[in-house]
């Protein structure tokens, strides 16, 4: 009997240990469920922008789920379409408007849960001062 145990301990030892994930990058091997998977929205503040040459806007994206109860931890990454119009930090979001002027898409997305949106931009083209 006691021998019995001890292999039973033995086998579920090396079942266990057979189950760990070699990927160390990861500490959590499984990813943790959604709390409502198919009831992903995204909110994007504001959708559209209007500025001035040299001005900065600092929109807000944020995704919810849950019928927009639960607020996601998302990290987004920005591009603008038209660096000549407006430039973007990949990771704050903060547009500043060129000196060309002109209009341009701002695209906000992220690969935690897919979503993405986009912010209109329009800087206004100012005449040089004669």
């Amino acid at each position: 009997m006691k021998t019995n145990l001890v292999a039973l301990g033995l086998g579920v030892v090396l079942l266990l240990s057979s189950c760990r994930s070699t990927d160390t990058s990861n500490p959590y091997p499984i990813d943790p469920p959604r709390p409502c998977p198919d009831d992903l929205t995204s909110t994007l503040t504001p959708e559209n922008v209007s500025l001035l040459p040299g001005e900065t806007a600092q929109p807000s994206f944020k995704v919810f789920t849950c019928a927009g109860a639960v607020e996601l931890e998302v990290t987004p990454r920005w591009e603008s379409a038209d660096t000549d119009v407006a430039t973007v930090d990949a990771l704050t979001g903060l547009i500043t408007a060129q000196p060309l002027g002109g209009n341009t898409e701002v695209t906000v997305s992220e690969d935690e849960y897919g979503t993405d949106a986009v912010v209109d931009v329009s800087v206004a083209v100012v005449d040089p001062v004669p």
